[in-house]
């Protein structure tokens, strides 16, 4: 493959002066100047597409005026603020509208609370394929496909009463786990999970419920 005499070509502050030895990839390496006096040796593919623009020293300024800006902003005082730009909706909004980030400079999230959802969502769906197997991983531990096999091995009913729960529920299965290892038990129902809940996972609770409905009627 023929490469492209990049010598006296000049990409954004860099000028290249000569050709370098290639890297341990075999990739056309060049020794180029930057503006600010610095000689660095850039891979040429880097410089041809923009990648590389300096030596560094612009990612440096960016830092120092990132820096004064935030010095800057520190010293504002944002309590008498009533509005706030949205860069998702590009328009400016009521300071209510957003959420709480004790973090940023002003003390709200960078976006209003429905595109702050909704970054989120697509966040998660872009990295993790979905919400719902996001949610499960971190959680649980287990993917979607392996909460929905799991149902499949329980009949594709609730583990405890055997029974399909009304799809119109908003979430009308629930993963099971127990509370001190962490190991998923099963597929629930919303009723039987919240049972389990509110009995504390306690055998010896859920016996006592037991006998207690095993009494002769009074």
């Amino acid at each position: 493959m023929v490469i492209p005499d990049l010598v006296g070509q000049k990409f954004a502050r860099l000028t290249v002066l000569s050709r370098a030895p290639n890297n341990k990839h075999y990739s056309a390496m060049w020794l180029c100047e930057c503006e600010c006096g610095t000689e660095k040796v850039i891979e040429g593919k880097s410089l041809r597409k923009g990648d590389t623009r300096s030596c560094g020293c612009i990612r440096k300024e960016q830092s120092a005026e990132n820096a004064r800006t935030r010095k800057q902003r520190s010293k504002t005082d944002w309590s008498t603020r009533t509005e706030k730009y949205c860069p998702q909706c590009k328009s400016d909004l009521p300071v209510e509208d957003f959420g709480n980030n004790r973090s940023s400079y002003d003390g709200l999230t960078a976006y209003c609370r429905p595109c702050h959802t909704r970054q989120g969502r697509e966040s998660r769906a872009k990295n993790w394929g979905s919400s719902r197997h996001y949610h499960l991983m971190h959680r649980y531990g287990i993917s979607a496909e392996d909460a929905d096999n799991l149902l499949v091995e329980q009949g594709g009913v609730c583990a405890i009463c055997q029974k399909v729960p009304k799809q119109e529920l908003r979430i009308p299965w629930h993963v099971d786990h127990d509370h001190e290892t962490g190991k998923v038990r099963g597929i629930l129902c919303h009723s039987c999970n919240t049972a389990l809940g509110n009995f504390n996972d306690d055998p010896e609770i859920l016996g006592r419920a037991l006998n207690y409905l095993g009494k002769d009627s009074m």
